[in-house]
């Protein structure tokens, strides 16, 4: 046919079109490859199938090898149902296709499934799901490094094919579980058979079952041996196979002397577990109370003594191997481990492990297992600390539940993230372990701060329906909306005035005048939580739908979020396949913000537990560039102080948790974009990074924060690996570097100590010591410019660098100071007779020695102290302390364990039965000392600064003299002029023509006599202009007017005269007795 018609169309030349209508679809291809063969090309696929086939190949990839052994997938070859379409034109045609497109992609779902137990899968597993996919037809993808399975495909299959991973994920748990439990019977007894010759062990399966046949007075049981059934008679201590074959066994105990239990205990008899709950007058119960009570000021329920024969066995066992081991019996300690209600059971049978027992310390929280010190089971020194809901969670009557255990540490170190096990003590012998890790090996505490928020306490691509994200222009100021919860309310009137008039409306100015966003267009609206805390996504369809309907409150961290600032529910049933909007449509959310911050001011757990004024996170992240939009900041009410002098730094406090949850946070890292608007780390194809098991965190990517090894100097001739995390990009490199002046520094250390929430979330403490982005506040905090850096290379905001602060810490110190550790530099600076500020060498001793912080804006003491156990290696940095017997070097460094133990000079503060009095910083009005304890003549003020005294101050009156046995610094009024410096005590005037001049003080004040010398500072330390040093003037190096306070007294000289008069009678008698 199409030959006939190529003739025709050659000899009528009048046609110009001719229309072929095929009504047999199965001739279409026939038809298309006799075009092509009469054309001379090679036929290919319609344009139509070409279509509709990559609509199919978009659902079902192309089968491919696994990645590696973790990350696969299981998928199958689908035969595509294919659609031919046909219509009048090419756009009719474009427009059924994508008709059709969009009606597959609706039917399309992915739903995560993340459990600890997935890391177990072994090959029947694997094999049993790959028949289940291919009876559901979805894809599966797994990552079991991350304990993560990825299921997509039709809504009903992907539903139906989680419940079967679910069911799966408990078999696995119920199986390791008991294998657990049968490695603790073997620890203990050994069953065996006789095949003739010898006697063979039983698998570890089957002598637990035996061995529990016996405590059980069970007669009989079936065993397999060498592939053939048994029946077992106990009494007889033999195995019959029915056909008269008889086969011996025999029980033989490993460790006899281990059986004895505790003789407090209540009698066992054929049970392995029993629980007793205690009577409140008993001394066992008194003991658990009493350390309990130390710490923790929660009622108790009552207290329950678990025996558990089998666990107490193996304890004794592991207990004596580390008694041999370490030389000593002082290996186990009492501590605590909260856990929720649903793991009781499970925790009482098989003893404590990661994946049931309770959460792990760091990042926290209730669906991972977060591992800062190494991954393990986690236990607290403070009762406090477990007590936390995220480690014991509260039941449905609010009960919280909480382990006390003997615990075995045997020698500890420092622990970190990672650590599968606890490392070598000696390198050179890598078989001798430490026996666990701990926080802080010199004083152990587990205590945090900052910490990120969950995962589930986090919603994460969070689609505004009218956003549009500008990329490339960034020049509009922050706008943060301040929602202040009904518990602000609550307060007492002048705390409630003081957080809503001025607190919170400070620091917001302060973040809107220095921060520029890239702001969406429309209103703020955030996500609805989910009922049972399981989303569903839809392929191509930015909104989350809830599994089973959406929660009835949505929460950011403690506050619930006002119904109008939700969105419109999106759920899925629980028992159709059937997904869409529930209840109440969408309102307008909240207008004109860039930023919603939910204010509160409970008293939550983290309050009582933890020294904290406040405490935020951000709670939910919009989908384009993953920006936090929401978040909360909680004051604890106990801790806001209304006294003057410490607002600045309850200030400074507030403003630097709302840039935790703005995005200094190490849960925000993995998020940070570039300025072209790309993510800096990899996204998997639901937009996330991968998420850290062991942090906690979603893993960032080397671009955001890479692992330095640095060479560190310690006490003696010995140097180690001291390893630290890095904060690598673009501007915060480039302002550490002009700040230290150091081109070769990679980056900016981030904090390595201080536990949950301090690491990782803090800039390094020995490096920036009072910058207000580090992990404790010590003096002076300052937001400078590294911070700010920080905040635009987030990809999210521009910074307004006018509004840094100055940073004075560590300022041009070169790479020696920034690469090195403190003893290095304190080490070289001696050597060379310079200063080794910002760190000191003076022990602190009774009285006091004072100096001058490292700005001369407050008075300070060097906190070099003395411990009550030996530093780490790594943070013994003293080879001499003059008074100091050697061996008793390795106590001594500074007091803040952060700064690396480095010893600083710090501000202080004065209190009285607890309660703080007046800090030591010079600029403070309300710092002023009351006259009667003024003992240098100090002014306090916004003119002071701290000068150096070369002597005590004297105080005189008559013949009264004393002088204050801590000193070395004091406070004065300074002033520049054109002379130079001006110092003034009291309205006494003194010039400071050059630096080390002695000023000689004298001058009366408060009935008293006060006579001193004082160094002068730098005029350049205060003023912009300076005249060129000097000698002072000969009148003013010594001239001072004494001062006579007895003899210059108007009353002291009535004094005198009615002496005289009272002496003239007496004076009169003697010289008439004289006289005759």
């Amino acid at each position: 046919m199409l030959e006939a018609l190529a003739s025709f169309a050659k000899s009528a030349v009048s046609i110009k079109k001719v229309k072929v209508v095929i009504f047999q679809q199965n001739m279409l291809n026939d038809f298309h490859t006799s075009m092509k063969k009469m054309e001379g090309s090679n036929p290919k696929k319609t344009w139509f199938r070409s279509t509709l086939e990559s609509i199919v190949n978009y659902f079902t990839p192309n089968t491919e090898d696994y990645l590696d052994e973790e990350i696969f997938e299981l998928k199958e070859d689908i035969d595509p149902a294919i659609f031919n379409v046909c219509g009048e034109s090419k756009e009719r045609v474009k427009d059924t296709v994508a008709w059709l497109r969009g009606l597959i992609l609706k039917e399309q779902y992915e739903q995560i499934i993340k459990d600890d137990w997935i890391k177990d899968f072994g090959k029947q597993e694997l094999e049993k799901l790959r028949d289940l996919q291919k009876k559901f037809h979805v894809t599966v993808s797994f990552a079991l490094h991350d304990s993560k399975v990825t299921v997509a495909g039709l809504t009903r299959d992907a539903l139906r094919m989680s419940n079967e991973i679910q069911t799966l994920i408990n078999d696995v748990r119920d199986k390791k579980s008991r294998e657990r439990e049968a490695q603790l019977y073997s620890n203990l007894v050994e069953w065996r058979y006789h095949d003739g010759t010898k006697f063979i062990p039983f698998d570890i399966m089957m002598n637990m079952e035996l061995e529990k046949a016996k405590v059980q007075n069970q007669q009989s049981l079936t065993v397999d041996i060498r592939g053939v059934k048994h029946t077992v008679n106990m009494e007889l201590k033999s195995a019959s196979d029915g056909k008269g074959n008889t086969v011996k066994i025999e029980r033989v105990p490993k460790n006899e002397q281990s059986l004895k239990l505790p003789s407090h205990w209540a009698p066992m008899d054929s049970d392995q577990v029993k629980v007793i709950q205690l009577n409140s007058g008993c001394q066992e119960y008194l003991d658990v109370q009493g350390q309990f009570a130390k710490t923790c000021q929660m009622k108790i329920i009552k207290i329950e003594r678990i025996q558990n024969q089998h666990l107490w066995l193996n304890y004794q066992i592991k207990k004596q191997s580390i008694d041999a081991k370490n030389g000593t019996t002082n290996n186990e300690k009492q501590l605590f481990h909260g856990t929720a209600p649903d793991k009781l059971k499970t925790v009482n049978h098989n003893g404590f492990n990661r994946s049931y027992a309770g959460m792990n310390a760091w990042h926290t929280r209730h669906t991972r297992h977060t591992a800062c010190y190494g991954n393990g089971t986690y236990f607290a020194v403070a009762a406090n600390y477990s007590a936390h809901d995220t480690y014991s969670k509260p039941d449905g009557r609010g009960y919280k539940y909480m382990y006390v255990a003997q615990v075995i540490t045997g020698i500890t170190c420092r622990g970190q993230s990672g650590l599968v096990a606890p490392p070598p003590k000696n390198p050179s012998n890598p078989t001798d372990l430490f026996d666990s890790l701990t926080d802080n090996v010199a004083n152990p505490s587990m205590t945090c701060r900052h910490r990120p928020p969950e995962p589930q306490e986090v919603l994460y691509k969070v689609h505004q329906k009218t956003n549009h994200i500008l990329k490339r222009h960034t020049d509009h100021q922050l706008r943060v909306k301040t929602v202040y919860d009904k518990s602000i309310d609550d307060l007492i009137p002048v705390k409630r005035r003081l957080v809503r008039n001025k607190l919170f409306p400070q620091a917001i100015s302060y973040l809107e005048k220095t921060f520029q966003v890239r702001r969406p267009s429309g209103s703020i609206l955030l996500s609805r939580q989910c009922i049972n805390n399981q989303y569903l996504k839809r392929m191509h369809d930015p909104r989350r739908y809830c599994h089973g309907g959406c929660a009835q409150q949505t929460r950011c961290g403690p506050v619930i979020v006002p119904e109008e600032h939700l969105q419109q529910c999106m759920m899925c049933s629980d028992t159709e396949w059937h997904c869409g909007p529930s209840g109440a449509p969408d309102v307008e959310g909240v207008q004109d913000a860039d930023f919603v911050l939910y204010v509160s001011a409970m008293t939550t757990d983290r309050c009582r537990q933890e020294n904290i004024v406040a405490y935020a996170a951000y709670c939910q992240l919009e989908a384009e560039m993953d920006r936090p939009i929401a978040g909360y900041a909680n004051l604890c009410p106990n801790m806001i102080s209304t006294q003057p002098q410490e607002f600045v730094g309850m200030l400074s406090t507030v403003k630097h948790e709302i840039i935790h949850a703005l995005g200094f946070s190490a849960g925000l890292f993995a998020f940070y974009y570039n300025d072209d608007g790309r993510p800096l780390t990899d996204r998997n194809a639901n937009g996330l990074p991968l998420f850290n098991d062991s942090l906690g965190v979603y893993q960032w990517s080397d671009k955001v924060v890479r692992t330095v090894s640095r060479i560190w100097d310690v006490r003696g001739p010995n140097l180690l690996r001291h390893n630290v995390f890095v904060l690598v990009t673009p501007r915060v490199t480039e302002e550490v570097r002009k700040h230290f002046n150091c081109p070769i520094l990679e980056g900016m250390e981030l904090e390595n100590q201080g536990g949950i929430g301090t690491e990782m979330n803090h800039w390094e403490k020995r490096l920036l010591e009072n910058e207000a982005m580090t992990g404790s506040h010590t003096q002076n905090r300052v937001f400078s410019r590294i911070t700010l850096a920080l905040m635009e290379d987030t990809g999210w905001y521009r910074a307004n660098y006018s509004m840094a602060e100055r940073l004075d810490w560590g300022r041009g110190k070169g790479c020696h100071f920034a690469m090195k550790s403190c003893k290095f530099w304190i080490h070289k600076q001696s050597e060379k007779k310079q200063s080794v500020s910002p760190f000191c060498d003076t022990l602190r001793t009774n009285p006091l020695k004072l100096t001058c912080r490292q700005d001369k804006k407050a008075v300070a003491i060097c906190n070099l102290q003395k411990f009550n156990k030996p530093l780490p290696q790594e943070y013994q940095y003293f080879d001499h302390i003059p008074g100091v017997d050697p061996d008793d070097l390795p106590y001594y460094g500074g007091a803040v364990e952060i700064a690396d133990f480095c010893p600083f000079t710090q501000e202080f503060s004065w209190h009285l039965s607890g309660e703080f009095q007046r800090s030591s910083d010079c600029t403070i009005s309300n710092n002023q000392p009351a006259p009667s304890r003024n003992f240098g003549a100090e002014r306090y003020g916004p003119e002071s600064a701290c000068l150096e005294q070369r002597s005590a101050f004297v105080m005189e009156q008559c013949l009264r003299r004393m002088s204050y046995p801590d000193w070395g610094s004091g406070c004065y009024q300074v002033r520049c002029s054109s002379e130079g410096l001006e110092v003034w005590v009291q309205d006494s005037r003194h010039l400071c023509t050059r630096a080390g001049q002695i000023l000689t003080v004298s001058v009366q004040m408060n009935g008293w006599l006060y006579g001193g010398d004082l160094i002068c500072p730098s005029c350049w330390d205060f003023c912009d202009t300076c005249p060129p040093e000097r000698d002072p003037p000969l009148d003013n190096r010594t001239r001072v007017t004494p001062l006579d306070l007895c003899s210059r007294s108007s009353n002291m000289v009535v004094t005198l005269w009615l002496l005289m008069l009272n002496l003239l009678p007496l004076l009169a008698g003697f010289f008439l007795c004289v006289y005759k």
